[in-house]
């Protein structure tokens, strides 16, 4: 989402489990990636409640059931300059090496 100035509250994070990369500018919406289930209890409820049906009717007889079970969420991650995906500075972008 990009430049939606008439979105007054962050969709919970919870309808977004494919999302790959987040570029965040508001620093509630970090929140809403780390902390689920106080950015929308009952969306985090509903899903866990769902996920503990699904175990139950497909899992079950295969698996223990978990006493507490979470939700899988997206990871965030953050640049770094200090880290580079190649593994040294060969091939990385000159702004991205660290001098």
């Amino acid at each position: 989402m990009k430049d939606t100035f008439a979105l007054w509250e962050f969709p919970s994070v919870l309808h977004f489990p494919d999302i790959k990369e987040a570029h965040l500018t508001y620093p509630y919406h970090c929140c809403a990636f780390k902390f689920p289930v106080t950015h929308d209890p009952w969306e985090f409820t509903r899903l866990q409640s769902l996920r503990r049906d699904v175990h139950r009717r497909y899992c079950a007889s295969t698996t223990p059931e978990d006493t507490e079970e979470q939700v899988t969420l997206p990871t965030v991650r953050k640049r770094s300059i200090s880290s580079s995906p190649y593994g040294d500075n060969e091939g990385t972008p000159a702004h991205f090496v660290k001098i």
